[in-house]
């Protein structure tokens, strides 16, 4: 009797310790299989020049640049969220274009999966709505799946906040305070997704429950914001990343607000691949467009029906609500839009609501089948939608001539830039921004995702995208050059390197 007693718990631990292995093991699969898909979609769509200069920055720091001494950044750094890991992929895999398809795909399979598991930490929860970001509208994938577009951020929050599910030590808690301080630093997109998000759901919860151990949900964003700062002094002083910025924030103008009202709907209809207006009901287009539009509506009147009978909120959830809310309304209510391409800021919302949701809906089996079948049709038209955009094929075709021509450094417009030097990697080559004026005449370098030590050369090429810059340019060094026009852009290129730049 005692021995089958101890075979059975043998047994016991034996299976229980498979169990263990086995959630990791198909988080494992998944994570590959998501991977490859999202490289391949990724692999779909076009890269412009401020994707690809994350590749040459990484490039920097493999050749000992490790802090891009030189180097004029964007908005942000996005340094230790995108800049590093790129560079340790260059480091394994080599510093080649494909990665500018790999890591995105690595976050966004990342993102899903955590995602998922964050859902299903709530009991009766329904992760089918996940399909609403499973496969992304083309302009919901050009801005999640493609390089250097704050998707390092987004994971970084996301692990944060699967830490609010459990109960996290005291060693955890000051890691992810270090980890959300260098997300934090390097983009500060993480404000309005996760810090402001937590601040605001400690003071709900703790006007709804009354207990002092609420403030201790403060202690991670807390952390984040102090170590954030500390390596901000830190780069400061060693005189590092230079962020040229954009206009200081300010509150919207009437005007200002019913602009970003009207870019704010573009935007949400295009993120869910349901941009119907001004389209014809006769196209197909439009047709699967609307039937997108009226899957988010289905699932939205579930969603809002169910979530008003249940008021069964963890703390989580009220983060979740919060990030939801917050960016959407600093959108609307500030200067930060420019055009639809700003509903990039709009995809963090997006998936704290899809998280919410999943977490807090209990759905019969009927609508449950009629869920997931919609969203399965959902992510198919997505799908198609993005195999089906054309490639753009400029970039390519202008390094075939550079090439072909012997061509080595040169000067190019922004956008034709740095999307040009990536294809050329296997020549080192470098083509440096900058902007032709048509008032004076003259080149002037282009001091954005760019090297200060790039300007130092004269050049016997440049590509240029309008008539008006080739008038000028040819107007002050001369008519003797041979001009090769692939697509929109001219490639004018002089018998000598003539061609000199005005910082």
């Amino acid at each position: 009797m005692k021995q089958k007693t101890i075979e059975n718990n043998h047994s016991s631990i034996f299976n229980h310790n498979s169990q263990k292995m086995k959630k990791p093991v198909m988080y494992g699969v998944y994570f590959i299989i998501l991977t490859a898909m999202y490289y391949y979609l990724s692999s779909r769509l076009p890269f412009n020049s401020d994707q690809a200069s994350i590749l040459l920055e990484a490039k920097d720091i493999l050749n000992g640049n490790i802090f891009l001494d030189g180097w004029h950044l964007s908005t942000v750094p996005f340094y230790f969220t995108e800049t590093l890991p790129l560079s340790l992929l260059s480091l394994l895999l080599g510093n080649k274009i494909f990665l500018l398809h790999l890591m995105p795909a690595l976050y966004y399979a990342s993102i899903i999966l955590i995602t998922y598991s964050i859902i299903k930490t709530k009991k009766n929860s329904c992760a089918a709505f996940i399909g609403l970001i499973l496969i992304p509208s083309p302009f919901f994938a050009i801005n999640s799946i493609t390089a250097c577009v704050h998707v390092g951020a987004i994971v970084v929050a996301l692990i944060i906040l699967k830490s609010y599910t459990r109960n996290s030590s005291t060693i955890e808690n000051i890691l992810l305070s270090v980890a959300g301080g260098l997300a934090l630093y390097s983009d500060s997109i993480l404000l309005y997704f996760l810090i402001i998000p937590i601040f605001v759901s400690v003071i709900i919860s703790f006007l709804i429950h009354r207990a002092t151990r609420i403030l201790a949900h403060a202690v991670i964003p807390i952390g984040s914001i102090v170590f954030s700062k500390l390596i901000r002094l830190f780069f400061e002083e060693i005189d590092s990343f230079i962020t040229p910025g954009t206009r200081p924030p300010r509150f919207a103008t009437i005007e200002q607000f019913c602009f970003n009202l009207k870019i704010m709907i573009e935007a949400f209809l295009k993120l869910f691949g349901a941009d119907i207006l001004g389209g014809s009901i006769e196209d197909t287009k439009t047709r699967l467009a609307l039937f997108n539009l009226l899957v988010v509506i289905f699932l939205l009147s579930i969603a809002i029906k169910k979530i008003k009978k249940n008021h069964n909120f963890e703390f989580v959830d009220y983060i979740l609500m919060s990030s939801s809310a917050v960016m959407p309304a600093a959108f609307l209510f500030s200067n930060i839009s420019v055009d639809v391409s700003s509903g990039r800021y709009l995809i963090p919302s997006i998936i704290a609501f899809v998280i919410f949701i999943g977490r807090n809906m209990v759905v019969s089996q009927t609508k449950y089948i009629l869920i997931t079948t919609s969203l399965f049709v959902f992510c198919t038209i997505n799908f198609q939608n993005i195999i089906k955009l054309k490639k753009y094929n400029t970039p390519y075709l202008i390094a075939k001539y550079l090439k072909e021509n012997n061509l080595g450094d040169g000067f190019a417009n922004y956008w034709k830039a740095s999307s040009v030097s990536v294809i050329m990697n296997d020549r080192d080559t470098v083509i440096v921004p900058v902007n032709v004026s048509t008032t004076d005449d003259k080149i002037y370098a282009y001091k954005w995702l760019s090297n200060s030590k790039w300007f130092n050369f004269k050049s016997q090429y440049i590509i240029l995208d309008n008539d008006e810059q080739l008038k000028s340019l040819i107007k002050r060094f001369g008519d003797d050059a041979k001009i090769k026009k692939i697509d929109d852009a001219y490639i004018i290129v002089y018998k000598d390197k003539r061609l000199t730049l005005v910082e």
